[in-house]
């Protein structure tokens, strides 16, 4: 067997191994329905941070029933703010106390205004996938 076939070999034994990093990703745990909403609001504070920690902090904030409410646009947009900046912060989803909790706030607010079902995915399907609608 050529070295490359057996190195690729290897790899595939390390990937399956989990040899390889083990990044745990929102795509790994979040249920596809609730996935789009999860991103969305996720990407609205990557803005000039690791976006690794961010992941992680979305992950762990997800997986905890205390946080996980964050992610609901109708959710978050009803919100008190200082109870959406408390949950933000508890996993360093949000890392400014004050501008983050607002613009996760006026993000869920537009998804819920602009979707019937108040999530993503509708919204997406209500201008049957065009961007520039």
């Amino acid at each position: 067997m050529n070295l490359f076939l057996k190195n690729i070999k290897s790899l595939i034994k390390m990937h399956s191994e989990g040899l390889l990093g083990g990044e745990m990703m929102p795509e790994d745990i979040v249920p596809d329905d609730e996935l789009m909403d999860v991103l969305t609001l996720a990407m609205a504070l990557n803005y000039q941070r690791n976006s690794y920690k961010l992941w992680r902090s979305v992950v762990k904030a997800y997986q905890d029933e205390n946080t996980k409410w964050i992610f609901n646009p109708n959710a978050a947009a009803n919100s008190d703010l200082d109870i959406l900046r408390n949950a933000l912060l508890l996993h360093r989803v949000g890392l400014q106390p004050n501008r983050h909790p607002e613009i996760w706030q006026r993000v869920a607010k537009g998804i819920v205004k602009s979707s019937e079902k108040g999530n993503v995915q509708r919204l997406i399907e209500t201008v049957q996938s065009d961007i520039a609608f």
